[in-house]
C-alpha cells in the first residue's frame, strides 16, 4: 500500500473467482487504518463465506444486487445498484446470493479511527452500532474510483492521494450513518434553496432534474428558482445538470471499462447518440475518441 518500489511486485492479486477485478490485503508496512479492499464484477455463484471482521467494513453495489444476511435476526437486507452499506465490526454476514449474474461491487475493511490525523468533528464511536444501508452518492462513488485508481497505478504522491480518498468515504459514511442530528446548514453567499438544488445535481447528475423537479424540491416556485439559480450561478438549471452529467460521464470513460451506451445510461442519457451529441459539443470529441488516450 505505501509507494516503496522494493515492498511487493503485485500489490493486488486477481483471483479466479473475479470475472474482472483487483483485491488487497493487508501487510505489514500498511497504514494502520487499512485492512483490506476489493472492487471486481463477480459471477452470481461465487460463494462468499461468513465472516466478522475486527474493522469497520463498507460495501458498495455498483451494478447488480446482493442478498445479506447476518447472524442476529432482523439485520438481514437487500443491496441493490447505487446503494451502500456500513457493517460495524465484529458482525458475523455473508452474501446469501446475487439478484443477477453478474455483480459490481466494492469493498472495504478499514479502521477509521486510526486515521492520522482524525477528521475534526467526526467520532467513529458514535456511528451506528447495526448494519446500514444509504444511497451511494455520487462524492461517494468517484472517491471509491479515485482509491482503487491511487492503489493500482504507480505515481508520486499516490498513497497520500488514496488517504484523501478514504477520508472522503469516512466523511460520507458519517453523514449516512453517525450519530449527530445537526441537520445540513447551507454557508456562504448562495441562498440555502440553490445550495441544495446545487447539491442535488452534483450527488445525483443522472435524476431527472427539470426545473420543475428541482423547484418542487426546494420549495420555491419554478418562476423564483429559475431566476435565482441564473442570477447566483450564472447558468441556468439545465446546462448546469448537462455540465454535472458530462462531468461524471468523462470520470466513467476514464476510469472503468463500462461500455459507452451503459455509460450514457449510467449519466441519464436517453440514448448512447444523445450522449455522444451532447459530449461532443461540449468537449469537442467523441466519448470514443475521448477514451482512447485513457485506455
Amino acid at each position: 500500500m505505501n509507494s516503496a518500489p522494493s515492498r511487493r511486485d503485485k500489490p493486488f492479486s486477481h483471483p479466479s473467482k473475479f470475472l474482472t477485478g483487483v483485491l488487497a490485503e493487508r501487510e505489514g508496512d500498511d497504514p494502520a487504518w487499512f485492512w483490506g479492499c476489493n472492487e471486481a464484477w463477480v459471477p452470481r455463484n461465487m460463494a462468499v463465506r461468513a465472516h466478522a471482521t475486527a474493522c469497520a467494513e463498507i460495501h458498495a453495489q455498483l451494478r447488480g444486487g446482493t442478498n445479506w444476511r447476518f447472524r442476529d435476526k432482523g439485520q438481514d437486507f437487500e443491496l441493490g445498484a447505487g446503494q451502500a452499506a456500513f457493517i460495524p465490526a465484529g458482525l458475523w454476514h455473508h452474501i446469501v446470493d446475487f439478484t443477477e449474474e453478474q455483480s459490481h461491487h466494492f469493498s472495504m475493511g478499514y479502521f477509521p479511527e486510526k486515521l492520522d490525523p482524525p477528521i475534526p468533528g467526526i467520532d467513529p464511536a458514535d456511528w451506528a452500532r447495526k448494519p446500514v444501508v444509504f444511497p451511494l452518492t455520487t462524492t461517494l462513488e468517484e472517491a471509491i474510483y479515485l482509491l482503487i485508481r491511487e492503489l493500482t497505478v504507480e505515481s508520486p504522491g499516490r498513497m497520500a492521494a488514496a488517504e484523501a480518498a478514504v477520508r472522503i468515504i469516512t466523511i460520507e459514511i458519517h453523514r449516512a450513518v453517525g450519530g449527530s442530528s445537526i441537520p445540513n446548514r447551507y454557508y456562504g453567499p448562495l441562498p440555502g434553496a440553490i445550495a441544495q438544488a446545487q447539491r442535488l445535481m452534483d450527488e445525483h447528475p443522472e435524476a431527472d432534474w427539470s426545473v420543475a423537479n428541482l423547484a418542487r424540491s426546494v420549495r420555491l416556485s419554478e418562476r423564483h428558482f429559475s431566476g435565482l439559480f441564473r442570477k447566483h450561478l450564472r447558468e441556468t438549471p439545465h446546462a448546469y445538470h448537462q455540465r454535472k452529467r458530462l462531468e461524471r460521464a468523462r470520470r466513467l470513460l476514464r476510469d472503468t471499462n463500462l461500455s459507452i451506451t451503459d455509460i450514457a445510461l449510467e449519466c441519464g442519457f436517453s440514448s448512447s447518440q444523445n450522449f455522444a451529441t451532447a459530449f461532443r459539443r461540449h468537449s469537442g470529441l467523441s466519448p470514443r475518441a475521448f477514451r482512447r488516450p485513457h485506455g
